[in-house]
């Protein structure tokens, strides 16, 4: 295959080595050098071949920014894949894969990561993580899907948010916003005695068997809003206010599981009147043979002992810093007033 060498990128490919990402004299650099200076000016496709942490991503790099198509975005796509199956000698089968798609160009950047996991599973906080970062030169910067946000120690800090976050950065006015899911709402598991709970056997007014039941074993949906402004004087004196809300979503959880299993007691002991056989049931199936014999009652809130909060947290840091740059007055992420509450 014949290459056209382009001499004016020839050129560029000389200059930007002495003093650009990629430096080096040694005989082998100088033909790494040449052989770039060839491909740049080819339209065939370009195979790097190295181990992890040998600068592949760095040489594809050059070759892009000295080629005839420069001006387009840098488009990357990087995909890991690994497994464990034994600690100790027990057997665990978790595997995950991640894809990392990059692209754009110097003032305007995408990136975007889809990890999968094989504990993905629904009774369970997500493992599997969906997310695109926008990048719009050093202003602004936009995340959508899975993220963790870094805003204050007191806010939730280290943890997922699904949803969307802003950061804009004018140097003397920052904005920071969060506004998504924290925890998505889990109904809980179908084995048995881990949604449900029979607490008590007694009768109702008319004599009959009615059996107490208790709902266990979820979570409720919790939603997050947060967000942070801070002004910058004089590259010296820094202030913040900041503030978070997490409401539980009340009606994220479902009263009836009629698939999820509960062990029966045995009526006897408890109540004189006759009651359903001791075993095992399905919501539904309890429901059926109680027809005509009893009754079931589950109310409808504080399962478990278990209420949906609202919490609020509000505060403010202020940091005064002296020319020489060591710090004169601080004071870190004072709180204005921590709230939590039961939402009935």
């Amino acid at each position: 295959v014949s290459t056209k060498i382009d001499t004016k990128n020839l050129e560029k490919t000389s200059n930007i080595y002495e003093s650009g990402p990629i430096i080096g004299k040694s005989k082998i650099m100088q033909q790494t050098f040449k052989l770039i200076s060839r491909l740049v000016s080819s339209n065939l496709p370009t195979l790097i071949i190295g181990a992890t942490g040998t600068g592949k991503k760095l040489l594809a790099r050059a070759i892009h920014d000295l080629s005839l198509r420069r001006d387009r975005p840098f488009i990357t796509l990087r995909m890991s894949d690994f497994s464990i199956n034994q600690v100790s000698g027990t057997t665990l089968s978790i595997g995950e894969t991640t894809t990392i798609i990059e692209g754009g160009w110097d003032w305007f950047k995408l990136r975007t990561l889809i990890k999968y996991s094989t504990e993905e599973n629904l009774f369970s906080q997500p493992r599997n993580r969906i997310s695109t970062t926008i990048r719009s030169s050093d202003f602004v910067t936009i995340h959508l899907g899975d993220f963790t946000p870094v805003i204050n120690p007191y806010l939730v800090e280290g943890k997922r948010v699904r949803g969307i976050g802003t950061n804009i950065d004018l140097r003397w006015l920052t904005l920071q916003t969060v506004s998504g899911e924290l925890e998505r709402p889990i109904q809980g598991y179908l084995s048995n005695d881990r949604s449900y709970l029979i607490t008590d056997i007694n009768t109702d007014s008319s004599g009959a068997p009615q059996y107490i039941l208790d709902r266990r074993g979820y979570t409720f949906g919790r939603q997050y809003m947060a967000g942070r402004l801070s002004i910058s004087l004089f590259e010296r004196i820094s202030l913040g206010i900041f503030g978070q809300k997490a409401k539980d979503d009340k009606g994220s959880v479902l009263k009836n599981m009629n698939s999820a299993k509960f062990t029966v007691p045995d009526w006897e002991g408890a109540i004189s009147t006759p009651g359903i056989n001791p075993g095992l049931y399905t919501l539904s199936e309890f429901e059926n043979s109680l027809e005509g014999i009893g009754s079931i009652q589950l109310k409808d809130k504080g399962w478990g002992g278990q209420k949906p909060m609202d919490n609020l947290v509000a505060g403010f840091d202020f940091l005064i810093v002296k020319f020489e740059g060591m710090v004169f007055l601080t004071y870190p992420s004072l709180l204005l007033f921590p709230i939590s509450y039961y939402l009935g």
